[in-house]
């Protein structure tokens, strides 16, 4: 993610750029030479409105009225909201949505859906306990398109700040449409599981950090959990640190997957390619 500018990014696969990020001019040029030599960018909410329109001629008109909006998947995207999420039970976004035109065809992913009133509007109401989703748009929610050799994909709110999980969910399976499927390190662990991932050319060995991040004490053992890394070459072995001890593993092409039985506090793995 894009917390800080810069114009190389020769590096990474793909750039997101979190919403209230407005890079410069010299950032903003960076940024589409990176899509249209084959990078990848992931716009959220309003960040870069230039970068929007240049990359996929979108023109921000404004928001909606309405603070708890919907989001209904639609095509390509259907699979990626699925089985949460569908056209008629759209996903809840707590905050307004941009509105906006798209003067260039591009893939549309999902549409804005709003509640059956206002909820500011506390004369007339759907629902005593909630906004239900009632008033179906043809607005844009989710864009991607190409530019050059890339891909762009937009969203209407940063929906990924929420701490829902299936939110972060569906964040992640947009990052990973825009990869086209292919993803350096994929996980079942539980959420208060996370896991990083460094890889030195140089020594040809990667290391995998596992770390249970749990707020409350004492933290509890996780269940046993995989990891799917996408390697640079094949994993000749795997060891669980300090000790070395060997760890099984399976091996499809670039990809290899080994188990890691259960998680008391932290874990570390180096990959040997």
């Amino acid at each position: 993610m894009l917390t800080e500018y810069k114009t190389d990014f020769s590096d990474v696969k793909v750039v997101i750029l979190p919403a209230g990020a407005h890079p410069e001019e010299r950032e903003r040029a960076a940024l589409a030479a990176f899509v249209q030599g084959g990078g990848a960018l992931y716009l959220s909410g309003d960040a870069s409105p230039e970068l929007a329109q240049q990359l996929l001629g979108l023109h921000i008109c404004g928001r909606t009225r309405e603070e708890v909006t919907y989001m209904a998947p639609v095509g390509g995207g259907v699979p990626l909201f699925a089985p949460a999420y569908s056209a008629e039970h759209p996903m809840t976004v707590f905050s307004a949505q941009l509105t906006a035109e798209c003067t260039m065809p591009q893939q549309l992913l999902a549409t804005i859906t709003l509640p059956y009133t206002d909820p500011a509007d506390r004369s007339v109401f759907a629902s005593i306990h909630s906004n239900p989703p009632g008033r179906k748009t043809n607005m844009p929610a989710i864009l991607s398109g190409t530019y050059g050799k890339g891909k762009v994909l937009w969203t209407s709110a940063s929906f990924e700040e929420s701490e829902q999980p299936e939110h972060r969910r569906i964040c992640a399976a947009l990052v990973g449409f825009l990869c086209g499927g292919v993803l350096t390190l994929q996980t079942n662990a539980h959420p208060a599981v996370e896991c990083t991932l460094f890889d030195d050319p140089v020594q040809r060995v990667m290391l995998v950090h596992c770390v249970h991040v749990q707020n409350s004490f004492p933290a509890l053992c996780s269940d046993p959990f995989t990891l799917t890394l996408h390697t640079p070459a094949p994993i000749r072995r795997i060891e669980r640190l300090p000790e070395r001890q060997t760890v099984p593993f399976s091996q499809q092409g670039d990809t290899v997957t080994f188990s890691v039985p259960g998680l008391r506090m932290f874990d570390s793995y180096r990959l040997k390619y």
